[in-house]
């Protein structure tokens, strides 16, 4: 375990598993008549996969596996019932709005209270926490719309909009509901709307700049959090009877220590990226470094989350902050071109990340070398905040 990533590389991985674990003689089992059948014939198995794809994407789970080979079931038809009700109540809310003005947004903000009162209702009922779902988050939909339209740009829409999420977040979490750590992640949520709302008078720049440092500083407590959750603090002592822990067992609690976490993580990875794109908009370099250096935290510190989720909202934060620079170098510094071909970098990163697969040990050696840079980065955001904030002006050398 090393700065709150757990070293996969000293846990067995078959611990449990395999020939030698069953006893047996290690050839694969015989299959099934109807499954060999259905295979020759070159159709899914009696589970709805296809065991021997031979069509494009198998590796990426494309158009012959995963969603685009997934069947009309109860799973998917929850997921687009769920989808269609949230869309159009979203639909409804805005036309209402539109038609009617901002006297709508009260009774909007009643909708959502029965919405929510229902979901709540129908969550714990049993067999009815689909349904439940989709209504909760259609009650957030409209209550989003009722806060945003409600209040005065500024500190009170910010207030309205984030309060009433952090509340949908708390319901869906009640009572092992359909978001693990709910709580956790309203709590977040309320915590980050209190800091904006106190650094927002001292200036958006500012704001961004402080409030930045303070999202990485708990996106890096976060993972430490769930490793001690999980019991993985000790985790090269292995099991108390001195068996090697298995890799399966590592990554299963992990995952589920994340799960309690992964609102919470969403809502500091947001705040950190609506900080780096306020600190890239303040003049002089100081905003602009303290910018860089968010951008290159918030991808480095994705390395350390398990759950897509997870690793999407940090990733999608400092790609916010990075397209930020990049329109700020273009339109405030008058080099499009450079834009441009800083936004062709961007948009390639992605798939190199695809097509190239490093060995193991050079991918070892990268992640220390990225764990000494996210170090020095982390540093380094001291001095470039002190900068920004233009604490280096009043010094006697006026730097």
């Amino acid at each position: 375990m090393q700065n709150g990533r757990v070293d996969m590389t000293s846990a067995t991985t078959g611990a449990g598993t395999g020939a030698e674990a069953r006893g047996g003689s290690g050839r694969p089992p015989a299959p099934e008549p109807a499954a060999t059948g259905l295979r020759a014939a070159g159709l899914p198995s009696p589970g709805g996969r296809n065991d021997a794809p031979d069509g494009p994407w198998d590796e990426a789970q494309g158009p012959s596996g995963g969603l685009w080979g997934s069947r009309w079931d109860d799973r998917t038809r929850a997921w687009t019932a769920t989808a269609a009700t949230v869309l159009l109540a979203a639909v409804a809310g805005t036309c209402a709005l539109a038609w009617y003005g901002s006297g709508a947004a009260l009774g909007l903000a009643v909708a959502a209270a029965v919405a929510a009162a229902g979901g709540t209702a129908l969550t714990a009922a049993p067999g009815r926490r689909a349904a439940g779902t989709a209504l909760l988050l259609a009650g957030a939909a409209l209550g989003l719309l009722a806060a945003w339209y409600a209040t005065p740009a500024g500190p009170a829409r910010l207030a309205a909009t984030g309060l009433t999420a952090a509340a949908a977040l708390a319901l869906l979490g009640l009572r092992n509901g359909p978001v693990p750590g709910g709580p956790a992640g309203a709590a977040a949520t309320a915590v980050a709307v209190g800091a904006w709302e106190l650094l927002l008078p001292a200036g958006t720049v500012r704001a961004g700049v402080a409030l930045g440092f303070l999202s990485v500083l708990a996106l890096g407590a976060l993972p430490r959090l769930a490793l001690r959750t999980a019991g993985l603090t000790r985790l090269d002592g292995g099991q108390p009877g001195g068996s090697p822990v298995g890799r399966q067992r590592v990554a299963a609690a992990l995952a589920a220590a994340h799960r309690g976490l992964a609102p919470a993580t969403v809502a500091q990875a947001a705040s950190a990226g609506a900080a780096g794109v306020l600190a890239a908009g303040g003049s002089g370099p100081w905003p602009v470094l303290t910018a860089l250096l968010l951008a290159a935290v918030l991808f480095s510190r994705a390395r350390a989350y398990p759950l897509a989720m997870e690793v999407a909202a940090l990733l999608a934060a400092g790609t916010a902050v990075c397209l930020r620079l990049v329109v700020r170098c273009a339109v405030d510094g008058g080099a499009p071109a450079p834009a441009l071909a800083a936004l062709g970098v961007l948009a390639a990163l992605p798939v190199a990340a695809l097509a190239v697969r490093l060995p193991e040990p050079l991918r070892d050696r990268l992640g220390r070398r990225l764990d000494l840079a996210e170090s020095v980065c982390m540093v380094a955001l001291i001095p470039a905040g002190l900068g920004a904030f233009g604490l280096y002006g009043l010094l006697p050398f006026g730097a």
